[in-house]
């Protein structure tokens, strides 16, 4: 389990922009992003997320607001010329760094989706012959659904009836879908528990990085939005 437990060991910021107050920075300005609260250095894809997507957007982000800061300081342009320079400052610096992101993202969820289609339900290795599994299925045809709950999801169920109905189609069986489906959820935690759990902890991690990629590409396409059509005045003139 990669999850930081402890809310003072997570890295990152809770919102995009940050206030300088008393030497140090605190976030609590702009759009949602949200901290990182994995340990990376146990994860190959949460290491790549969080250096190649979250805080590479997040930095990115930083260094377009720093390089508007310097313009606005210099008092050379206009608000139209800082937009032009930020324009030329975007394209060169700030926009392959959001587009590897982009990739980065989309490489994962597809490594991610992956993984998960080749997770099936359904038991390691079989423990019972096939004649036992055929008669436990022919006795659940005949059962009432109430017992036939009670022995294949009660506290005391049995594993031949359990192994015999995840491994037959689902016509076989006159079960309701609801309980299939629990029995598939158990069989699959019961075998790939590790997994899923891992894999779910990369699904959170991808959602905080893909949020914190899309915020910071936001704020900046907004501060680089045109108000007017009209050519504009780039250097200010005395």
């Amino acid at each position: 389990m990669s999850l930081i437990m402890d809310s003072k060991n997570w890295r990152g910021r809770p919102q995009l922009h940050g206030v300088q107050a008393y030497g140090r920075t605190t976030y609590v300005r702009g759009a949602r992003v949200g901290a990182w609260c994995w340990d990376s250095e146990r994860n190959g894809t949460l290491k790549k997320l969080e250096n190649e997507v979250y805080d590479a957007s997040l930095a990115a982000s930083d260094a377009f607001q720093a390089r508007k800061k310097e313009l606005e300081s210099s008092g050379r342009y206009t608000t139209a010329g800082i937009r032009e320079e930020l324009k030329k400052f975007h394209a060169a610096l700030v926009a392959p760094v959001l587009e590897k992101a982009k990739a980065e993202l989309q490489a994962a969820n597809e490594a991610l989706a992956a993984r998960r289609s080749s997770i099936k339900p359904g038991t390691a290795e079989p423990k019972f012959s096939e004649v036992q599994k055929a008669e436990a299925r022919a006795i659940l045809r005949t059962m009432p659904h109430k017992q036939a709950v009670s022995i294949l999801a009660g506290s005391d169920a049995d594993p031949l009836f359990v192994e015999a109905v995840l491994e037959a189609k689902a016509h076989m069986v006159a079960i309701s879908p609801a309980l299939r489906a629990e029995l598939e959820r158990g069989a699959l935690q019961k075998r790939h528990g590790p997994e899923i759990e891992e894999l779910t902890e990369i699904e959170s991690a991808l959602t905080t990085a893909a949020r914190a990629a899309q915020v910071a590409a936001d704020d900046i396409a907004l501060e680089l939005r045109e108000d007017t059509p009209q050519r504009p005045q780039l250097v200010r003139t005395a």
